[in-house]
């Protein structure tokens, strides 16, 4: 991101854009803090928690999350190719709907905006149609309009495929955690050392096909919704 982007974007969180001075919240503390010490400062801080957050939070899931949006990019192009534009735009969300050559949103207001100017983007985070307003030309690389939808869910494996995507032991935890259980109880169930189970386990969880919670001193593991592989020996 530019120096001149960086000034943008930190004006604007301190006094709102210039063509939009709608009061808002006082800007955060640690923001302020910040900006003391100077815009590279601010600029190399945010750097380097987004690199954090990346590799902690989104890089361990990434490959999943990725095959998701690229499933999704797949669907609708062949939807629109198929049955071309209008319908596949219809079937984001009930909000949205083409109108003239342009898109209807109605979700606190009503936003109209050119079709041709919109960037869709999927999300596998968003639960709704969102709408991201592009900036005047006058703005530093200034933004085109987005509008993020989700993204298709991601298909359940067929029970026997599990076996040869995870191996059969992983499949075998998975098909005894339809209800929540320690690691201990699993290893009993398994025939498995604690040890072991508590590696394919930690695998599993980063995988996102278990949910793990804490009951007093507990760990309890479950498999979530829609992974129901064939239990395997």
């Amino acid at each position: 991101m530019g120096g001149e982007r960086v000034r943008y974007e930190l004006t604007a969180a301190l006094t709102g854009h210039s063509w939009d001075l709608t009061a808002g919240d006082r800007p955060p503390r640690l923001l302020l803090a910040a900006m003391e010490r100077g815009e590279e400062y601010v600029s190399q801080r945010v750097a380097d928690q987004l690199d954090q957050f990346w590799r902690l939070v989104l890089a361990p899931s990434w490959p999943r999350l990725r095959s998701r949006l690229e499933n999704d990019i797949t669907a609708r192009s062949t939807a629109v190719t198929r049955d071309g534009l209008i319908p596949v735009i219809d079937q984001l969300s009930p909000k949205l709907r083409w109108r003239d050559g342009g898109l209807d949103l109605t979700n606190t207001h009503e936003i109209t905006v050119r079709s041709d100017a919109t960037i869709f983007v999927p999300s596998v985070f968003a639960t709704t149609v969102l709408f991201c307003a592009g900036e005047p030309d006058g703005s530093p690389d200034p933004r085109r309009p987005l509008l993020v939808y989700p993204a298709l869910p991601e298909p359940p494996a067929q029970p026997e495929q599990v076996d040869e995507l995870i191996g059969p032991t992983r499949a075998s935890l998975l098909a005894e955690l339809s209800q929540p259980r320690t690691t201990g109880e699993l290893a009993e169930r398994v025939h498995l050392s604690p040890a072991t189970v508590s590696y394919h386990l930690q695998i599993l969880h980063r995988a996102g096909l278990l949910r793990r919670t804490r009951r007093s001193r507990s760990v309890l593991y479950q498999r979530l919704p829609g992974r129901t592989p064939a239990s395997s020996a």
